[in-house]
């Protein structure tokens, strides 16, 4: 926050930085505020740890299951 109190600098926003702000001034005569909300996005990632390898073989006629594990912020697609 600036010296004057006027400004939030956030250099590098993380996940972390998800939050309600929350400004208020406030003086004899009253109070004044106003809510903030931020989102920081994520963007997909899918994740090494699946269960399926990368190459499948199969014969005609027989099933099979890709397991692909993503994380996001929002959830994807």
């Amino acid at each position: 926050v600036s010296s004057r109190g006027r400004i939030l600098h956030i250099l590098s926003a993380q996940i972390s930085d998800t939050a309600r702000y929350v400004c208020v001034a406030r003086n004899a005569a009253g109070e004044a505020k106003k809510i903030y909300d931020l989102h920081v996005l994520i963007s997909p990632i899918i994740s090494e740890t699946s269960s399926s390898p990368p190459l499948q073989t199969i014969i005609p006629g027989n099933g099979f299951a890709l397991e692909c594990i993503v994380q996001a912020i929002p959830d994807p697609q």
